[in-house]
C-alpha cells in the first residue's frame, strides 16, 4: 500500500488532514480515518477523542473554551463494511457524519487536536462548577 498524504503530524498531539467526505454510517461524534493512515502517520488509536479546528479563508472565529467544545471519537475505517468510506479516506482524509460541523466543506483543512484525550472526561466542567459554588 502506498504512503498516505494525511494526517500530517504538526506537534505530538496535533495533526492536519482535510475533510474527504461525509457518511451516515458515522455517528455525529465520530470522525472516520483510514486505519492504515492512522497507523502510519499518527500516534492516535481507535477511540481517541479529538477536537477539530478548521481554518476558514477570510477570517477566523474566536475559539470556544476547551470545556465548551465538542469532542469526536476516532473511528478507524477498514474492511468491506467500510469499503466506500475507505475510498473517501484513501489518502487519510477525515470523514464526518452529515450533521457534524455543518459549516465544513469537502477539501477544508482540519486540525485534529488529541490533547482532549489527556484531560479526564468531565474534569474541566467539574472544576468550573466547583469555582461557581463559592
Amino acid at each position: 500500500m502506498s504512503e498516505f498524504r494525511y494526517p500530517i503530524p504538526v506537534t505530538p498531539c496535533r495533526y492536519i488532514t482535510e475533510l474527504g467526505g461525509r457518511s451516515k454510517a458515522l455517528a455525529d461524534d465520530q470522525i472516520g480515518i483510514h486505519i492504515e493512515a492512522l497507523r502510519r502517520n499518527t500516534e492516535l488509536t481507535p477511540e481517541n477523542r479529538v477536537l477539530l479546528d478548521a481554518r476558514k479563508i477570510g477570517g477566523e472565529e474566536p475559539s470556544k473554551p476547551l470545556f465548551a467544545r465538542e469532542t469526536f471519537r476516532i473511528e478507524p475505517l477498514r474492511g468491506i463494511r467500510n469499503s466506500r468510506l475507505l475510498s473517501v479516506s484513501s489518502d487519510g482524509e477525515a470523514v464526518l457524519s452529515p450533521d457534524a460541523v455543518e459549516d465544513l466543506k469537502v477539501g477544508d483543512e482540519i486540525l485534529l487536536n488529541s490533547a482532549a484525550d489527556r484531560i479526564p472526561e468531565g474534569w474541566i466542567v467539574e472544576r468550573i462548577h466547583e469555582r461557581m459554588k463559592g
